[in-house]
């Protein structure tokens, strides 16, 4: 987790906790849909804990 002018930014894993998935429903379902930033000097893709509002409460297709 990284806050940077008053935003936190998380890292796939972190997301996916916050959410309650598993990792691989983060990819499949949430990451198309939200934009991902590059935050120097970090080389892993971050994202806004704001935008992940809408995927709150939300039950995503658990793959067997």
């Amino acid at each position: 987790m990284i806050k940077l002018e008053g935003e936190i930014y998380l890292n796939a894993s972190e997301v996916a906790k916050s959410l309650g998935i598993p990792r691989h429903l983060f990819y499949a379902n949430v990451k198309p849909s939200i934009k991902a930033h590059k935050i120097k000097p970090r080389k892993q893709l971050l994202y806004k804990q704001s935008d992940l509002g809408e995927f709150r409460g939300i039950e995503l297709a658990r793959k067997v």
